[in-house]
């Protein structure tokens, strides 16, 4: 689901042909755009990569205009268990996939 910001309706856009159906220079795409690259970081990184502790990870999405610091996933580590944002568990890290690791 995607909300767009003109009354913030819901709009299924849970399918390529719903996606591509949405038209160009819209803003729906610069927000689904937005939030998929939030959730891309930068090369190859494995639960190991994480530093042990609390560490900012700067993500695809570009940077806000406005200041916020909206474009950061904070990573926490104890031991081989890696939280994100405080409140999201890995429960299965490093799963290779053709595009990157998951």
């Amino acid at each position: 689901m995607l909300l767009k910001s003109a009354g913030w309706h819901r709009t299924a856009n849970d399918n390529a042909a719903n996606i591509n159906a949405i038209p160009a220079g819209s803003p729906s795409i610069t927000t689904l755009r937005n939030i998929l690259l939030y959730h891309v970081l930068a090369g190859r990184k494995t639960a190991a990569d994480f530093p042990v502790g609390t560490s900012a990870q700067p993500t695809q999405k570009p940077a806000s205009a406005t200041g916020v610091n909206d474009n950061t996933v904070y990573a926490s580590k104890v031991g081989t268990s890696i939280s994100l944002n405080g409140t999201t568990r890995v429960v299965t890290a490093d799963v290779a996939a053709s595009n990157g690791i998951i």
